[in-house]
């Protein structure tokens, strides 16, 4: 089972498919957040990672966290 840490630094390096693998086993919810407050969308759009960043919202990741 996937944490939010390990999502969200698979958010921070681009690893959208780990992303996809862990949203599509139901392993981790979409708006989980890591031990700093930051859920992977967040972390996506600091660093830039388009792909993710698009894959989340399509997984109706919160933008409001």
């Amino acid at each position: 089972m996937t944490n939010a840490d390990d999502f969200c630094r698979y958010a921070r390096l681009g690893q959208t498919v780990k992303i996809q693998k862990c949203l599509q086993s139901n392993s981790i919810d979409v708006d989980a957040l890591n031990l700093y407050g930051e859920s992977a969308l967040s972390t996506a759009t600091h660093y830039n990672q388009i792909l993710c960043v698009e894959y989340l919202l399509a997984n109706k990741a919160n933008p409001k966290l």
